[in-house]
């Protein structure tokens, strides 16, 4: 369960199960950790005292055969426009912090740093991120987005020292903020009920108690 998720190594390419998982999901999950580059070897040790593990042992053929229907499509990859409108902006801050930083020799991160970027610096960033999403980004305007961030941060409120990712995260634009993670990208929905359900519930209460 310690590198059942994100951890993907191309050495890692021997994997032992000492019994089986408790979800075929997590079965799923540890497994795809080898063979990421190259064939990988999954070895399972079943516990004979185990009645799922019996069973799957005697299904193993047929356990195996389904599991790739039992993966569920996810709803952003690396060439999903979403996903990439998702990342763009840690993409832009980090070539920023990371690579115009390295390439001028000196830390790059206030609002004044922003400000004294040049249209070469700006064309070097564009090509950067271009480099970073391959073709995947072909219909989405990099340049434009780049364009965007660079003007929120010069012409928006803040000093001169302040910290231009958060400065970029006030605007209030969900797109301006850096993503930590891919799970949970959307808002958060609330659900109630409506009146005529509730009253059904509670009428159906009444007549249970």
């Amino acid at each position: 369960s310690v590198i059942s998720h994100g951890v993907d190594l191309e050495e890692l390419n021997f994997i032992i199960f000492q019994g089986l998982p408790y979800s075929t999901a997590e079965y799923i999950q540890a497994l795809s950790r080898v063979g990421r580059k190259h064939l990988g070897i999954v070895l399972v040790w079943f516990y004979p005292n185990r009645v799922r593990d019996d069973s799957y042992f005697r299904n193993f053929s047929r356990y195996h055969d389904t599991l790739d229907h039992q993966v569920k499509p996810v709803p952003v990859n690396r060439s999903s426009r979403l996903g990439i409108y998702q990342t763009l902006n840690s993409m832009f801050c980090a070539s920023i912090l990371a690579y115009m930083s390295n390439l001028k020799g000196k830390p790059l991160y206030r609002k004044q740093d922003i400000a004294e970027l040049t249209l070469e610096d700006m064309k070097k960033i564009v090509q950067f991120m271009y480099s970073i999403y391959g073709s995947n980004a072909l219909d989405v305007n990099l340049q434009t987005e780049v364009e965007k961030r660079i003007n929120e941060v010069i012409l928006g409120q803040g000093s001169n020292t302040d910290f231009f990712p958060k400065l970029l995260a006030k605007t209030g634009d969900p797109l301006f903020r850096n993503q930590s993670g891919m799970r949970g990208i959307q808002n958060n929905l609330g659900l109630i009920l409506v009146e005529g359900d509730r009253r059904y519930l509670s009428e159906r209460r009444e007549i249970n108690e």
